[in-house]
């Protein structure tokens, strides 16, 4: 019996008897669920603890070079209430443009960019001069990730400039609530200068959403973007 250490008559088993990692998963006695074993600073088992919970799952991962949009199409379900939505890197083919952010039902086929689609109001502090801003649009095409427009407020395009972006998609799921969404945004842009935003604001409309979109006011984008389920448990 190979996986024994010489040892091939036994009433029982002691640990010296087993060759090292010779026990697979399979052979292993079953324990609880959500429970994780700690080990010590020699990498022996010591107990097994309830895990904490919580946490993000990456749910997809898209690269644009480009893009006219960027489009999760039916990435949003109810295995999750809340979505994490996060860009990086992102440069304009346009400068002074602002960044976007749409909903669809239907996988993508059709986003809602009805004229009283969207609700949102939108704080911060633009690249270009420094001015404290505050706007809303209570009626809008879409939700604005990047805050607000204003005169060269928006993402530039030269050799260096960026913007990131992270927003929290609530309850797309849910046909009692509104979709809802707070995001936080970083601009590099007019002037050399730096801008950060604030955002939040609704779908308004109790329906299921399942995809979601982020596109330019004018002109394409490119950038790396990521979409993580927030985990309950």
């Amino acid at each position: 019996m190979s996986f024994l250490s010489g040892r091939t008559s036994l009433t029982t088993v002691n640990t010296s008897d087993i060759s090292d990692d010779a026990i697979t998963l399979a052979k292993m006695a079953a324990g609880t669920a959500n429970y994780n074993i700690l080990y010590d600073g020699s990498g022996n088992p010591t107990e097994a603890v309830a895990s904490s919970g919580g946490g993000t799952v990456l749910i997809s991962s898209i690269s644009a070079s480009n893009a006219a949009s960027v489009d999760f199409d039916s990435a949003l379900s109810s295995t999750y209430t809340g979505y994490l939505l996060v860009g990086v890197g992102i440069t304009p083919a346009t400068t002074d443009t602002q960044l976007y952010l749409r909903v669809s039902s239907d996988g993508g086929s059709n986003w809602d960019d009805g004229a009283s689609d969207y609700s949102w109001v939108g704080a911060g502090t633009e690249p270009g001069g420094g001015t404290s801003v505050a706007r809303y649009d209570f009626a809008d095409t879409h939700f604005a990730l990047s805050g607000a427009p204003g005169s060269a407020s928006g993402m530039w395009n030269d050799a260096v400039s960026n913007t990131s972006f992270s927003c929290i998609i609530s309850h797309p799921s849910d046909t009692t609530l509104y979709t809802s969404f707070n995001a936080t945004c970083s601009i590099h842009g007019w002037s050399n200068e730096n801008g950060s935003k604030i955002a939040s604001g609704v779908r308004l409309a109790a329906a299921a959403m399942n995809s979601v979109q982020v596109l330019a006011e004018s002109g394409n984008i490119t950038g790396r973007f990521n979409l993580y389920g927030l985990a309950n448990s």
